[in-house]
């Protein structure tokens, strides 16, 4: 890819993209032979088709081997500049991955301090931002993220590198703090393994369409089964649905009954808040029928009904204020040709 450097709002942005705009519609291969890109539902895809359709088909089509340099030009950049991110999401996937490490050598014996913790955490987010700042866009993917500010030719003060240190103690302070996490640290065998935010890309149909649902940390107490979610934003009205279809996922894979107990409950980081759902299976019924609806509706934008594959005309784009939010404005068009483009994207 060529590198064609923006002069965007009196601040220099480079943008890894092809030299001229190259149509390409993007229907790939159905070789065997070839990863698929199968066709699940996830909340956040619901979410994002909803929001803006060109959106979702530049997250989840349109950036579809994007990683391999046989690709057409902006199949790449559309997968490059989908791996560009923040800091506050990095230290979310940072802090995420620390609770699952903290809790699986608590569960092998091993003894847990806080402060070592906190460390480890703030150390690897240190040598994130030395990496990131001298990554090429093209070299970006899924496990080599990089900051969209560094990208723009920007870099975080000595006041904001601070400000994001005391952030990651004060959530991991947060951790240590719940009475829940003091119990599952004395007594960790209470702790159901597989549910320890587990990698991969396995998919299920626990909730009736292909999907890949995820729990943070689930446990057993005398009287029902707790499930678990680490937040370092604040309460939300989208959690509660969250919540739902954990319960849903947990419950079909534990193959429990309904007279058996199960509550999420939300762990708000940054505040000390917990806060706790029991569903009732009326809920649950309405929420597996959602998620059914939801299914339909990606799959009627596919040309396939299990491969997640169709042309970037179906996806119309949705110009706002909400493409701020988006990486990949750097590449729409639409957003490009707006009144909105007050960057000076070319």
């Amino acid at each position: 890819m060529d590198l064609t450097i923006h002069n965007l709002g009196g601040s220099l942005i480079s943008k890894r993209v092809i030299s001229a705009p190259v149509k390409h519609e993007n229907m790939q291969s159905l070789d065997k032979n070839r990863l698929e890109n199968t066709l699940v539902w996830s909340a956040i895809r619901s979410k994002t088709l909803g929001t803006c359709e060109r959106k979702y088909y530049y997250n989840y089509i349109g950036s579809w081997e994007g990683w391999d340099e046989s690709s057409p030009p902006d199949v790449q950049a559309a997968y490059r500049v989908k791996h560009l991110t923040t800091a506050e999401l990095q230290i979310g996937q940072l802090i995420h991955d620390q609770i699952r490490s903290i809790f699986e050598r608590a569960r092998q014996g091993g003894t847990i301090h806080p402060a070592k913790e906190i460390g480890a955490v703030q150390g690897r987010f240190q040598t994130f931002l030395r990496v990131s700042e001298k990554r090429r866009l093209q070299d970006c993917s899924a496990k080599r993220p990089k900051l969209l500010v560094h990208e723009m030719g920007e870099t975080l003060g000595a006041k904001e590198l601070d400000a994001l240190n005391d952030k990651i103690a004060k959530y991991l302070n947060g951790f240590f703090g719940f009475d829940d996490v003091k119990h599952l640290l004395a007594d960790p065998a209470v702790l159901i393994p597989e549910f320890l935010d587990p990698p991969g890309f396995e998919i299920g149909h626990e909730l009736g369409v292909p999907a890949r649902p995820k729990t943070d940390a689930v446990f057993l107490t005398v009287d029902k089964v707790i499930i678990c979610d680490w937040k370092c934003g604040s309460p939300s009205e989208e959690h509660r649905a969250q919540g739902l279809t954990y319960d849903l996922y947990v419950r079909e894979k534990l193959a429990l009954s309904p007279n058996e107990v199960t509550e999420i409950r939300f762990y708000y980081l940054g505040s000390g808040e917990v806060v706790s759902f029991v569903f009732t299976e009326e809920e649950r019924a309405e929420r597996l029928w959602a998620i059914g609806e939801e299914f339909e509706t990606l799959k009627s934008f596919s040309v396939d009904p299990e491969i997640n594959v169709a042309p970037e005309s179906r996806f119309h784009p949705r110009v706002s204020l909400r493409c701020y939010g988006c990486n990949h404005r750097l590449m729409c068009h639409s957003f490009i040709a707006s009144p909105l483009n007050i960057e000076g994207i070319k």
